[in-house]
């Protein structure tokens, strides 16, 4: 079996590339066509025999389900279902989107993290193919999400199976898959940096917060209560006051966005 590297090292050479891609636009709900990648990637830190959503596999009390369809209905008032199910996926709220990434690097990432196992698995989707079977998301189209922008995130839904391990979705995905094994080296070279989940300036964040805070008023349990501050810690954000009120609105500014590779060797150059 293959080290992790290799597999990479594998993408990067036979699974690049882009073509054109009918999409639609997340602000004028009009159909478009955009340079897409020809594949994505998701990663599992074990051999497991399903991929089911976070929705059937979610830990985080009995309040927990409530506060993400809150959140979504508030979402949805802004975005499209989709794209506001696919936000709170990649905040770790429950939903029924699967995580995928385009980018090389973060697949890598994704494969380290937590991986007590030793093993892995990664699962290789051509887009075309993919999109012509599931509905795919593209997060980075959420000019004010920093973290789904750095990880190149993708949300993937199928209306019909839950498991994307189902071998209808498997072959009519036509997915690919490689197995693999984690050593120190895999670890060193990819171990996630701070840059893919920074918090202290992420205004999603912010905004998960202040709408649970101030806007939903229901009680929440205490293993739910944890969870929130575990995962959705308070950040800072920036309102502005609404005309003749005393309520407020978050203002959201698009955020510049660098990629992971970049970031890396921008941090390598600052050691040196």
């Amino acid at each position: 079996m293959s080290n992790l590297r290799q597999v990479i090292e594998e993408l990067r050479k036979s699974y690049n590339g882009t073509f054109r891609l009918r999409s639609i636009d997340v602000d004028t709900g009009k159909e478009i066509y955009k340079e897409a990648p020809k594949f994505l990637f998701r990663a599992e830190n074990d051999h497991y025999e399903s991929t089911p959503s976070s929705r059937v596999r979610f830990s985080g009390g009995k309040d927990l389900l409530k506060v993400t369809e809150f959140l979504d209905s508030v979402l949805r008032k802004s975005l499209h279902p989709m794209w506001s199910a696919s936000l709170l996926q990649h905040y770790f709220f429950p939903t029924e989107i699967i995580d995928a990434t385009s980018d090389f690097n973060i697949v890598g990432a994704f494969a380290v993290s937590k991986n007590t196992s030793g093993k892995g698995r990664i699962y290789i989707y051509p887009l075309e193919k993919l999109a012509e079977n599931c509905i795919v998301i593209d997060l980075s189209q959420i000019k004010f999400a920093r973290r789904p922008q750095r990880q190149k995130a993708y949300g993937l839904f199928h209306r019909e199976y839950i498991d994307f391990q189902n071998p209808k979705i498997l072959d009519t995905t036509e997915v690919i898959e490689k197995e693999f094994e984690v050593d120190s080296v895999d670890i060193q070279l990819f171990e996630r940096d701070n840059y893919l989940y920074e918090q202290d300036k992420d205004q999603v964040l912010g905004l998960l917060n202040l709408l649970i805070d101030q806007v939903y008023n229901e009680k929440i349990c205490a293993e739910t209560r944890e969870w929130l501050e575990t995962n959705i810690p308070w950040t800072e954000i920036t309102v502005r006051r609404i005309s003749n009120s005393d309520e407020v609105e978050p203002v959201l500014i698009d955020e510049p966005y660098i990629s992971y590779e970049d970031w890396i060797q921008k941090k390598a150059a600052n050691k040196t």
